[in-house]
């Protein structure tokens, strides 16, 4: 039996890294955003390019699976040459593939920039259908995320389908879902027993003004926010600056560990795939921050999304060699 199905969109991410010096970061001063630059109409010299599985289901996928549960991925992707490194990079991870669909016509791709450590991706979305077809397993445990621009329906299918079968549902909104209007993806927060975003996502997900990146009071708030809707535990990712998290009953903030940053992708499937394992696992939720965020670090050490996740065994080794390393309550 499986522990756990993720579902969500799949892809073959091809990440370009770009040599030191060859784009200009800026600040946007309107919307006090930070810019990438690059010359236009120039050629830019390119370090590296890697190939990973991609995508935010298959990357709580890998995750899960790694941290030693019986994982099945729900997925659609394209048929073409793509769709078949995407297949083969599924088989490698040993995800159950029973749930895996290619789609005609179509492909599946990102294609990711790494500079100076962060990552900036340029996605190619496809119109998927997603349902509960005929003998949808019933697992303790299902994760949601990236079902591309047509999830509605899905949504209040699935919402329905986790309440009839008392299934712990874990979920992170994409842009899709963030784009529009809350209602469209309310019952599958109502219905998740974790919700995990990053500060940015927080904030559009409530209507918010984007926050200042250290007020940690203001993020407290949107914790019990969230909250209210139904989940027992939401975290809050917010890059370099650590994670908050709320239990129900108490709130915690942990910086990040000390790690030397290759690249960013996949920090946040990590923290949540860490974060919902320790639980999975029966721990408390601080120790799930710690393991989220352990899990994170080793994550952007690494090219990609997948390449750095850790086994159970190896997070807890982390954990014990570096005990002053921790959450704190706030």
């Amino acid at each position: 039996m499986l522990d756990v199905i993720s579902i969500g969109d799949s892809t073959l991410d091809a990440l370009l890294t770009l040599d030191e010096g060859e784009a200009d970061v800026h600040t946007d001063v309107k919307k006090h955003d930070l810019e990438v630059c690059f010359k236009y109409g120039s050629k830019i010299p390119v370090e590296a390019l890697d190939f990973s599985l991609g995508g935010n289901a298959p990357n709580v996928s890998v995750g899960l699976s790694r941290l030693g549960f019986n994982v099945g991925l729900y997925t659609i992707h394209g048929d073409d040459i793509i769709g078949a490194m995407v297949d083969e990079k599924i088989e490698t991870e040993g995800l159950a593939k029973d749930f895996i669909f290619r789609q005609p016509g179509q492909t599946s791709y990102s294609t990711i920039i790494n500079y100076q450590t962060e990552r900036t991706i340029l996605a190619k979305k496809h119109h998927r259908t997603y349902k509960i077809f005929d003998n949808f397993p019933k697992t303790p445990y299902l994760y949601i995320s990236s079902l591309g621009p047509d999830f509605k329906e899905f949504y209040k299918d699935i919402s329905k389908f986790v309440a009839d079968h008392k299934v712990k549902l874990g979920f992170n909104p994409a842009p899709a879902e963030l784009r529009g209007d809350f209602s469209f993806y309310e019952p599958v927060v109502r219905a998740a027993n974790f919700v995990f975003v990053n500060k940015e996502e927080a904030s559009s997900m409530l209507g918010k003004q984007q926050l200042t990146i250290d007020n940690g009071e203001l993020i407290k708030e949107m914790l019990a926010e969230i909250a209210q809707f139904g989940p027992r535990y939401v975290a809050i990712t917010n890059g370099a600056e650590g994670a908050y998290a709320f239990d129900g009953d108490k709130y915690y903030y942990c910086g990040i560990f000390p790690v030397k940053r290759i690249e960013a992708t996949g920090a946040g499937d990590a923290f949540a795939s860490g974060f919902m394992g320790a639980i999975m696992h029966g721990l408390t939720a601080f120790d799930a921050v710690k393991w989220g965020m352990v899990n994170s670090a080793s994550v952007v050490t690494k090219v990609g999304a997948i390449a750095g996740l850790l086994s159970k065994e190896q997070i807890e080794k982390e954990i014990q060699d570096n005990l002053d390393f921790g959450p704190k309550e706030i």
